[in-house]
């Protein structure tokens, strides 16, 4: 049977005074020093043997009691009896067990946290109601250059410039309501749309609102991609479709009637339908390769016979320019990767800028080498000519959409302003790269960039 600690206080002053009175009885007639003598010894024992009952489970307690308040994990106390001092140690072990539950809880819930903020795309920053930074993502470290641990604990105003950001986080800490804006960073030029929400906390350290921002600038990018190719594709079919209108009604005025004039505005009727007819062909075909719809076959492709046929394509337009149309290959040269009639797309697009715009009498170039050392197991393609050349500021915008150097010039000579545009396309789906370089005094100089094959060329095979 287990006694209380109350019991066993009370059995012991018994037993001392009882001891003591026996001692007492037993030596009348003796020394009284001897007596109190024998009497302290006994209450020393006893009071030791109660010391050590009730000191010795509490001293087990102890480094259980600093675990849990270091927060670590302590074991299970061992209960050795069933008074206050198991009862208190039944207890901290039910409290362990509740704590460490919630512990596990709290760490679970933060690092799913953690793990949703760290792999957002978007930025995340939480601010108290001072407008103190609580926490901010690796996105929003990204956005602004800013590190977390210089953020946090600071205001929002000493860490962000934009003056439409700082007038958000006021308006949303003043109102505790939902606020939208979008802003563009001066020096980067990233357009980014941020919409604070309010999240209920009043004191400070406490998340009161949360702001999360989109970066949009693709988006806008393309955004003003789609309304030029807008503007320009109406601009485009315009041109011929008010020529074709014009000379039609010419036509029905009279002029039907005046056998040469009528021939003439035929056509030019039939010209202006020609090249509506380009246009409408090469935005189905930009239209095809950007969708995906076109597939693009992986096969070793010899590049020397590729240049000669699709220069023998081009020699009868060339020769009406009196165009020089020469070919430098590397006979060296293993095959190319990729989808030989998407390849003699791209070069005669090519070529056919270049008969334009070269002056009469010029020489075109065709060529193919093995790319410098920093563009290992790729192959240079060029096509360079003594033509008009292409200005600095216009050289990175040449493959855009219906972009043109010279639109007068352009317009006369047949362009559709897709061609470039479509040449890039089929090289990056070809796994490769595209540039227009200046060549010195005159011309330009186009350079496709091709992997080199794994393969051996069909034709070289056997």
């Amino acid at each position: 049977m287990t006694l209380s600690i109350r019991w066993k206080l009370a059995l012991g002053t018994i037993l001392t005074v009882a001891c003591s009175l026996a001692v007492a009885g037993l030596t009348v007639g003796h020394s009284l020093v001897l007596a109190l003598s024998a009497a302290f010894l006994i209450a020393v024992t006893l009071s030791l043997w109660l010391a050590h009952s009730i000191t010795t489970p509490l001293s087990d307690l102890t480094p259980a009691a600093q675990q849990l308040a270091a927060g670590e994990r302590a074991a299970p106390i061992k209960i050795a009896a069933h008074d206050e001092i198991g009862l208190l140690a039944s207890s901290l072990n039910d409290a362990a067990d509740r704590l460490h539950t919630q512990i596990d809880a709290l760490s679970e819930d933060r690092a799913q946290l953690l793990a949703v903020l760290t792999s957002m795309v978007e930025g995340v920053m939480v601010l108290d109601a001072r407008g103190y930074v609580l926490q901010i993502n690796p996105a929003l470290e990204h956005m602004f250059g800013i590190a977390r641990t210089e953020a946090r604990g600071r205001p929002a105003a000493e860490l962000f410039r934009p003056p439409q950001l700082n007038e958000l986080i006021d308006a949303a800490l003043r109102s505790r309501a939902n606020h939208e804006a979008e802003i563009v960073l001066p020096l980067t030029g990233r357009c980014l749309h941020i919409e604070a929400s309010a999240a209920g906390g009043e004191r400070d350290n406490e998340a009161c609102v949360v702001l999360v921002f989109h970066d949009i600038t693709e988006l806008r990018r393309l955004e003003t991609i789609r309304k030029d190719f807008v503007a320009n594709v109406s601009h485009e079919l315009r041109t011929p479709l008010t020529s074709i209108k014009g000379y039609v009604e010419a036509l029905l005025d009279g002029a039907k009637d005046d056998p040469v004039a009528a021939g003439n505005f035929l056509d030019i009727i039939l010209n202006q339908s020609n090249r509506l007819n380009l246009i409408l062909d090469d935005l189905l075909e930009l239209s095809k390769i950007e969708s995906g719809s076109v597939h693009f076959k992986k096969e070793p492709i010899a590049l020397s016979p590729l240049i000669d046929r699709t220069i023998a394509m081009m020699k009868t337009l060339a020769d009406k320019k009196r165009h020089r149309l020469l070919a430098s290959v590397d006979p060296a040269l293993p095959p190319v990767e990729g989808d030989e009639e998407r390849l003699v797309q791209v070069l005669t697009n090519l070529l056919d800028n270049a008969v334009k715009y070269t002056p009469v009498g010029g020489t075109i170039t065709v060529g193919a080498r093995f790319a410098p050392a920093s563009a290992d197991r790729m192959i240079d393609l060029s096509v360079a000519d003594t033509g008009i050349g292409i200005p600095e500021p216009d050289r990175p915008r040449v493959f855009e959409r219906f972009y043109r150097v010279d639109k007068a010039r352009s317009r006369e000579l047949g362009g559709t302003g897709l061609g470039l545009a479509i040449v890039k396309h089929l090289v990056e789906g070809l796994s490769g790269q595209v540039w227009v370089e200046a060549t010195h005094p005159h011309g330009s100089r186009f350079v496709v960039r091709l992997p080199v094959s794994s393969k051996q060329a069909t034709g070289d095979a056997e």
